[in-house]
């Protein structure tokens, strides 16, 4: 049996269909509790203290293990459920991230840990980087990491659905942030809008994963967890026009990344 931190149930095998089929009735079996029984919605208490609590377990030593602690789990790539190192997705996902084109300055909402913008810089070094992260603790050690690796990154506690500190840049994106707002993410994009020209998302969005058992399950997940949804509806009601790509891939196989860009 094999223990993962993605659901509470061990998983027969590392096969895909016995993390798919376990995964499906352990999210079937919570959608109906959510249905006869309520659920707790996801707020900014809830999503400010999640991430406080997540600082402590990151890995401080390099750089590297600091982008990725190296373990085993099971993850998304090409469209297949795998299980083996993390790293085997987390830096084909960190590579997604240079569709954005960075130049001028860029802007991420929802910095989190200071990963995402730490690879980004090592990358391009003559880029502004700037990151926004309403989690204090966050905050604080996204600086103490940009001092020690020697990254020259900007971070700034601040709610991204509120008034922020910056007026103006190139670029804006999220990376899994949104999702963490499934009734305030308009005002969160509103802002991104109003900052910046070019709007890049790389979030989970249900509307445009596969009718199969796999995308079946994402589904009931993002409903379980209280998670984003209505993104595509939405943008579609703004008339704003967009692209997007399934990348095929998640650090989790149950929250696959989107590539939206925003024209």
């Amino acid at each position: 049996m094999i223990k993962t931190g993605l659901i509470k149930k061990k998983i027969p095998s590392t096969s895909e269909r016995d993390f798919v089929h376990t995964a499906f009735w352990y999210f079937l079996e919570s959608y109906i509790k959510m249905w006869l029984f309520g659920r707790s919605k996801r707020t900014t208490s809830f999503i400010k203290m999640s991430y406080d609590k997540d600082m402590k377990k990151f890995d401080k030593a390099s750089l590297e293990k600091y982008l990725c602690k190296d373990s085993d789990d099971f993850y998304l790539l090409n469209d297949k459920v795998e299980y083996g190192s993390l790293k085997n997705v987390v830096f084909y996902l960190y590579k997604q991230l240079e569709r954005i084109n960075p130049r001028g300055t860029v802007v991420e909402f929802g910095s989190g840990s200071g990963r995402n913008l730490f690879y980004l810089k090592s990358k391009y070094p003559d880029v502004k980087f700037i990151g926004l992260e309403i989690s204090p603790a966050s905050v604080k050690q996204s600086k103490e990491m940009a001092r020690k690796f020697g990254l020259d990154v900007e971070f700034y506690e601040c709610d991204i659905t509120k008034e922020l500190p910056i007026e103006k840049a190139d670029i804006a994106f999220t990376s899994h942030v949104l999702e963490q707002l499934p009734r305030t993410f308009p005002k969160a994009l509103e802002n991104m809008r109003g900052i910046a020209k070019d709007v890049h998302l790389f979030e989970p969005i249900c509307e445009l994963y596969p009718k199969n058992m796999l995308g079946i399950t994402e589904r009931m997940r993002i409903r379980v967890l209280d998670i984003l949804h209505g993104l595509t509806p939405y943008l579609k009601e703004k008339n704003y026009p967009y692209s997007y790509q399934r990348l095929k891939a998640g650090r989790n196989p149950l929250n696959e990344t989107v590539y939206v860009e925003l024209h």
